[in-house]
């Protein structure tokens, strides 16, 4: 049985909006993200969470692909097996 890290990390997300608006609102288009899963992969440029694990490893569900130059704060809450 594998294990596989449980995470929790703060990022920067691009954010819009459609409709007229008023110049001195101070949205910057920025918003700031906590997600919290498994990390499935990880290397130089990405982190990829997912939200479930099978009980067999092999199959999961709802990923989501983070770049690390969004990262703001990450931290390792367990190692679980999977």
């Amino acid at each position: 049985m594998k294990r596989k890290n449980l995470s929790v990390i703060i990022w920067e997300d691009a954010a819009g909006t459609s409709g007229w608006l008023d110049v001195d609102s101070g949205d910057d288009g920025l918003m700031m993200i906590v997600s919290a899963g498994f990390v499935l992969r990880e290397d130089k440029k990405v982190v990829t969470l997912i939200q479930s694990v099978g009980t067999d490893g092999k199959r999961y569900d709802n990923s989501i692909t983070i770049p690390k130059s969004n990262i703001l704060k990450r931290k390792s809450i367990a190692r679980i097996p999977v």
